[in-house]
């Protein structure tokens, strides 16, 4: 080798555009080249030194979900003209914040960009563009404002519909051009329910024959039958029901008397004390971490005193109670029995019917347990014991416990007619927390006089920060204001200390404190977002709104991951409950946070920015439609091999929330792409390669929303509030699909018109699923289970089976329904008010807005027939290219009021379409 040094290469400076080198494209060195203007965009192609390669530093989330070229990817998620601003992203950002541009989070500094590349976030968490800082908006503002220009004021927008604090989708949805179509038609239409007493005499008596073979001695008949039979008609619905519904935990406690004495009700309601501690037992190492308000001691000492069994304990002998605190215990221990036991049962009921076949022994409480059910009458006379504990109007702590428990049991029980929402109970967040001020728990206990040991201090904490988290996760649902401000209270977070918990189980108790902190810092992270949505008052920057939902965003996935996260081996080592609770605040934030995008989309969409409008639509799509697909029927299935028994209790309520999403965003979309396809075909462009686009986009959109209209009629057998909303859905579905809607003018249909590439749409296409996620896809022959079929909402209900269970599920809920309004023992349910005492219903309307037409008598099944000739409307759309046989269609009475897709009011009741007739 030689000695002398090797001559240094000469640095040459590349002559290529940027852009092309990134790419690694060949340059023609023009200004702007030939590729920059091949990919649509001449402004970027700029010439400079070469830069170092760097991988780019963007908000996302550390989960690696795969690998492939970033550039290439990039060019596949975004709009051509946002590709730039992503590319751009770091130095974007960073610009932006050194000037102003985009403010920061005010409770914490700027997070940390990770070093990572975006195609290792899947679902683009905090990745999002930079908006401009001109553009002011309100969460509750009138989008038609955007068309007069740049320089507005706020105006608020008024709903179609008037309900008590709706479903934020619901609100946005009447304003989104295509389901402003669905809100403006529904207010001249009327909703049809589908019953078996809507056919036609000779198909109704041959469909209840068939009910009555697949159900035997179970079969509920309709109200009409009872009364026919003669007898007491409160007493053998009462049977009747609990015979059906043992299964589903839906029963009542026989020859219950609201009058019988305290020790006569107790004997009534409670089973064998064994049975008893069992379910208790239950409560505290598998519900404790969702509800960490009592303590185990205490409790299990104060249910010896108060309750007396016989020597053999099987039956309650006698009531020891001292003051109207052991009524407040009796009420929390009440309920806490119920929360037990319900959460043994899935909401498959030939699942529950051969658990309950497998008779265990006393020392298999799992099994055993199932066979004394805790009926509602429970909850009745909990509620009793809870009204006569509060007559002093002074509160006390336990009375605090007794009345949380109610709220939350509110939030989950089968018989709800208002889902997870309990703000319009008596045991809401703001009463509950006006109860915690005036007990001083907004203080921390070391800063009071009261001596009090170191359990009584932690539980005293665990109770109002579990209030706190409550009032977050009800604002963050309802897009509310907060109860209770982070800035009124000086309360510590609950800290475990060896030795000091309120449980037995001091690793739960630790994990459980644990958790408790990591969900309100990570709600407390949101907290300046959660503002800029509920101000009703001012105008925010968009760039505020999307850098609040960066921060947020990351952070939330940072703490809690993806709901992906919770089907593989991610979360194997977290305890069972500390797993399902971590899911259902993930589940609440990430609805929250599309929401937030469902409203980016229009609002850009009304200022005419189709790729910040496709964008903040496609960051939607990847949660409710992409992420959020394991809330499927196939997933009640197997459940047990990801969560334990009581995933079903706890997360059925809040993925029946999550339904009521998906049919508002889902018809709506399925609107604007109709009104698309009507637009093209009638200039003329039937073949083209765009119609193909929105057909096939179309035919996806649909094939979804059916599969979770059919999960939520799966719930429907199991949940009142889920029988509700498969009947407003259903009509609604059918509605979307029906002609009449598109009968507008042609200029009304292009408004609501999709305005993105056929691109764009393809993109959509393929993140939209078309079967269940891989985890969930071995789940078996379920089809005789659940309603499987993807023609229609209706068709599963025209034969065989599913028909049978659409029957005795209809009157297991109407049935339900006249039974809490009649049954003097069911004091507990809420009762309707007066139609008359909501003045909305009787309001004048203005001459825009038709008037609901009125029918005085009942179509039968022959009658409601297809139109006449003359009548008939030429088919415009064919969404759905199915082969379908001829049906007759299924029409119910029409009512005089309306159905409103939100069924958190009281827009609707059964009597609208059953009227009770001598019930008694």
């Amino acid at each position: 080798m030689s000695d002398q040094p090797r001559p240094r290469k000469r640095n040459r400076l590349t002559k290529v555009c940027r852009r092309c080198r990134a790419k690694k494209s060949k340059c023609d060195l023009q200004q702007p080249c030939s590729q920059c203007i091949k990919r649509g965009c001449p402004d970027e192609c700029e010439y400079g030194p070469p830069v170092k390669k760097e991988a780019p530093m963007l908000r996302t989330s550390s989960v690696v979900l795969g690998a492939s070229n970033g550039s290439d990817l990039l060019e596949k998620l975004l709009p051509n003209d946002l590709n730039a601003n992503i590319q751009r992203h770091l130095s974007a950002r960073s610009r932006a914040h050194t000037q102003g541009l985009i403010s920061t989070s005010h409770n914490s500094p700027p997070t940390p960009l990770p070093t990572v590349v975006l195609e290792e976030n899947e679902y683009l968490i905090g990745v999002n563009p930079i908006v401009g800082t001109g553009d002011v908006l309100n969460f509750h503002m009138d989008f038609l404002v955007l068309l007069q220009g740049m320089n507005y004021t706020l105006k608020r927008f008024t709903g179609l519909k008037r309900t008590a604090r709706p479903l934020m989708f619901i609100v946005l949805s009447q304003q989104e051009p295509g389901a402003r179509l669905f809100w403006d038609y529904e207010e001249s239409s009327s909703m049809k329910l589908i019953t078996v007493s809507t056919f036609a005499k000779p198909v109704q008596q041959s469909t209840v024959d068939n009910v009555k073979q697949v159900f035997a001695d179970r079969y509920i008949p309709s109200y009409q039958e009872i009364a026919a039979a003669g007898g007491s008609l409160t007493k053998r619905t009462r049977n009747l029901i609990s015979q059906y519904g043992f299964p589903l935990a839906i029963t009542f406690t026989k020859d219950f008397h609201e009058s019988d004495p305290i020790p006569v009700s107790l004997r009534k309601v409670l089973p064998p004390k064994l049975l008893v501690v069992a379910l208790m037992r239950r409560f505290f190492r598998k519900l404790y971490a969702h509800y960490p308000i009592i303590d185990e001691s205490w409790t299990y000492a104060q249910i010896d005193r108060i309750i007396q069994y016989s020597p053999d304990g099987q039956v309650v002998e006698n009531v020891n109670i001292q003051n109207r605190e052991d009524l407040a215990v009796l009420a929390y221990v009440l309920i806490i029995l119920r929360l037990s036991y319900m959460s043994q049962f899935s909401n498959v009921k030939d699942h529950n019917e051969a658990k309950l076949r497998m008779m265990g022994t006393f020392a298999d409480e799992e099994h055993f347990s199932m066979q004394f059910p805790i009926t509602m009458d429970a909850i009745e006379l909990a509620a009793s014991f809870l009204q006569k504990a509060r007559l002093p109007l002074k509160t006390s702590f336990v009375v605090l416990q007794a009345s949380i428990f109610m709220c939350v049991y509110r939030s989950v029980a089968l018989e709800s007619e208002a889902g997870c929402n309990t703000m319009a109970t008596i045991e809401n967040c703001g009463s509950l927390t006006q109860m915690a001020i005036s007990l001083a728990l907004d203080r921390d206990p070391d800063s009071l006089w009261d001596p009090m040991d170191d359990k009584t201090k932690l539980l005293r904490r665990k109770v109002w920060y579990f209030l706190v988290t409550l009032d977050f996760n009800t604002s963050y649902q309802f897009f509310c204001p907060l109860t209770i401000r982070p800035n009124l209270y000086d309360t510590k977070l609950p800290e475990y200390t060896n030795g000091i918990s309120n449980i037995a189980d001091e690793q739960f108790e630790k994990q459980t404190i644990a958790s408790l902190a990591k969900i309100y810092q990570t709600q407390l992270a949101g907290l300046a977002l959660l503002e800029i949505c509920v101000d009703l008052q001012n105008l925010h920057k968009s760039s505020d709104l999307v850098q609040c939902l960066n921060d947020f965003e990351y952070k939330l996935g940072q703490a809690f991951g993806v709901v992906p996260d919770y089907f593989n081996d991610k979360t194997a080592n977290v305890h069972p409950s500390i797993k399902i609770l971590n899911l259902r605040i993930l589940v609440t934030l990430r609805l929250f946070i599309a929401t937030i995008y469902y409203f980016l989309h229009m609002f850009y969409k009304y200022k005419g920015d189709h790729s910040y409008d496709f964008f903040f639509f496609r960051k939607m799509v990847l949660i409710v439609f992409s992420e959020m697909n394991y809330f499927c029927s196939e997933l009640f299935f197997i459940c047990d091999r990801f969560f334990d028994d009581t995933f079903t209790m706890i997360m059925s309520p809040l993925i029946l929330f999550y339904t009521h999403i998906i049919a508002v965003a889902c018809l709506g979309f399925a609107i604007r792409l109709n009104c698309s396809l009507i637009v093209l075909e009638s200039s003329g462009e039937t073949n083209s390669s765009m119609v193909s686009s929105l057909k096939s986009l179309e035919t996806k959109n649909e094939f979804f929303v059916l599969r979770k209209l059919k999960l939520n009629k799966l719930l429907g057998e199991r949940y009142f509030y889920a029988w509700k909303t498969t009947k407003s859905n259903s009509f609604g579905y059918n509605m979307v699909y029906q002609n009449k809607l598109y009968n507008a003018d042609i200029d009304l249909l292009k408004k609501a018109n999709v305005t993105w590439t056929e691109r764009q749409q393809y993109e959509l296409e393929n993140i939209i699923p078309t079967d269940v996620p891989p985890e969930l896809a071995n789940a078996g022959d379920i089809g005789h289970l659940c309603y499987y079929s993807n023609r229609s909402i209706d068709d599963a209900d025209l034969r065989g089976i599913d028909l049978a269970k659409t029957v005795q599920t209809d009157n297991l809920w109407i049935n339900f329904n006249y039974l809490i309004d009649v049954d003097p023992y069911s004091t507990n349910f809420p009762k309707r008010v007066a139609i008359d005492s909501f003045p909305f219903k009787n309001a004048h309307r203005d001459a825009t807005r038709p008037v609901t037409p009125r029918s005085e008598t009942t179509l039968s099944f022959n009658e409601n027939v297809a139109p006449s000739p003359k009548d008939a409307k030429p088919t415009l759309v064919t969404p759905t290219p199915v082969e379908q046989q001829p049906q007759p269609p299924l029409f119910g009475v029409t009512p005089n009021e309306l159905l409103d897709f939100n069924l958190f009011s009281t827009d609707w009741t059964i009597e609208d379409f059953c009227p009770l007739q001598h019930y008694e």
